[in-house]
């Protein structure tokens, strides 16, 4: 499509005219904010390490959620439940229990129970 350039605007024949501030695309973060989404992770950071998961599992939405859906981070940091002491273990299931409303695709409640000897 044939179009001319300028240093205030884009003409083109077949649309209308956009200045070129129009023209630039934005990025809009997501305002989700359930369990596993990038703005609840950096919320509960701190609550997160403090439980026992460490800092490199913590700071990565895509580790965070491995951890999450599979118990363990075995291929990058080698985390597993049975770093976590039994109060550590018992603290995160309470606190991933309050924020999950379905369990079921998430590994790690199944990981933290055996961690702490319930069925």
């Amino acid at each position: 499509m044939p179009y001319r350039e300028t240093s205030q605007s884009i003409f083109c024949r077949s649309q209308p005219q956009l200045s070129l501030h129009q023209k630039r695309m934005s990025y809009r973060r997501s305002s989700d904010d359930r369990p596993g989404s990038p703005r609840w992770r950096q919320r509960h950071r701190s609550k997160l390490i403090a439980m026992g998961l460490p800092d490199t599992v913590v700071d990565s939405d895509r580790t965070l959620n491995y951890v999450l859906l599979h118990g363990d981070d075995a291929y990058q940091s080698g985390w597993s439940a049975t770093w976590l002491s039994e109060t550590q273990a018992q603290q995160l299931l309470e606190f991933l229990t309050n924020a999950f409303a379905d369990q079921t695709p998430y590994d790690i409640f199944r990981v933290l129970r055996q961690r702490l000897g319930l069925k």
